[in-house]
């Protein structure tokens, strides 16, 4: 049985699979380069308030502006 790409099902299968585990590693870096780069902006004197950190740690928030605050994009 082929679907409309040339791909059997098995196939097309294992590549939502794959791009899950893709979008799955990507969510983490993510995660992991802010986190890192708090410490870093905390290490230099840039306090986080309590609602900054629950915009850091919500997963679904994409605005990474804060990470910026007080680096060479400031300038």
């Amino acid at each position: 049985m082929k679907a409309g790409t040339g791909k059997t099902i098995p196939q097309l299968i294992q590549t939502a699979k794959s791009l899950r585990r893709a979008r799955r590693m990507q969510q983490e870096f993510m995660l992991l380069w802010a986190l890192d780069r708090a410490k870093q902006s905390t290490r230099h004197g840039n306090d986080f308030d309590s609602k900054s950190i629950a915009e850091l740690a919500d997963p679904t928030n994409r605005d990474w502006r804060i990470l910026y605050r007080g680096s060479v994009l400031d300038d």
